[in-house]
């Protein structure tokens, strides 16, 4: 595995779990904590599922909603699996780490939803509405399963 990915993956993660607090305050779900050990131990067989958005944007807001919520809740007790959000600070300076995370996955749209494993994007859905939610659970899920 990449070291640099690895590296990079694990500042994202631990900024992620830094916003747990405040993500709690706003939600009801909450992520499961993804520790720096994962990344440390070179832990390939982990698959993510990250929803790449913003605040300001109301698409980002329904799919974490709809999505990224229900997809926590289902994979809460899966060690293979760590569902994350990255916060991509629309037009105010995103952080390197993200800037490097969006040119890696070649985020271009937002909300864009991805299931990784091993570094490569396995599936990728930009935009979202309200009217995709069945269908996109369902991708997510169906990505997975295969990777597993």
């Amino acid at each position: 595995m990449n070291k640099k990915i690895v590296s990079l993956l694990a500042v994202l993660f631990l900024s992620v779990v830094a916003g747990y607090a405040w993500e709690k305050s706003k939600a009801a779900t909450v992520v499961a904590p993804i520790t720096s050990q994962d990344y440390a131990a070179g832990d390939s067989e982990t698959i993510y599922v990250m929803l790449a958005g913003f605040d300001e944007c109301n698409p980002c807001k329904i799919a974490e909603k709809l999505v990224w919520g229900p997809l926590t809740d289902f994979y809460a007790k899966d060690e293979h699996v760590k569902v994350v959000k990255l916060d991509v600070v629309k037009d105010k300076g995103t952080t390197p780490v993200e800037k490097q995370l969006a040119t890696l996955f070649q985020l271009q749209k937002y909300p864009t939803m991805l299931v990784i494993y091993h570094q490569d994007v396995f599936w990728k859905k930009e935009g979202f509405s309200s009217a995709q939610k069945d269908q996109v659970l369902s991708d997510v899920k169906e990505a997975v399963q295969k990777l597993k």
